[in-house]
């Protein structure tokens, strides 16, 4: 848990707050804490995990595309280059997904129409 809340930039009893305790809220009454069960904990383990997945992609994918445009106009061409993304979720299924299969599977799915 510490691990994750350092890399996640959280204090890690925040972070396993979200992860077992969710709020319940009615209208005129105090907020309640409800404790989730074991495999609503994973559930929501899971779906935090593929929210950064999500995100540190679309990162990666426009931080390419933002360099390849700065190289582009710093050499005087046309800036039309891009990285196209087609598919890459859900194309292989492994027991467990590791960022480097994330890396694997974006090489072998990926159109890059540029040259260098």
């Amino acid at each position: 848990m510490e691990r994750a809340a350092t890399l996640l930039g959280v204090e890690s009893a925040a972070l396993e707050r979200v992860l077992g305790v969710r709020e319940l809220r009615i209208r005129g009454q105090a907020t309640t804490d409800v404790f989730m069960s074991r495999q609503q904990a994973l559930a929501t383990r899971d779906a935090l995990s593929k929210y950064v997945y999500g995100k540190m992609f679309d990162l990666l994918v426009a931080t390419i595309n933002t360099k390849m445009r700065a190289v582009a106009s710093q050499e005087g061409r046309d800036s039309k280059n891009m990285i196209g993304i087609l598919d890459i979720f859900g194309f292989e299924i492994f027991q467990r997904n590791t960022f480097e299969q994330l890396c694997i599977n974006f090489t072998n799915e990926v159109n890059i129409p540029f040259s260098l």
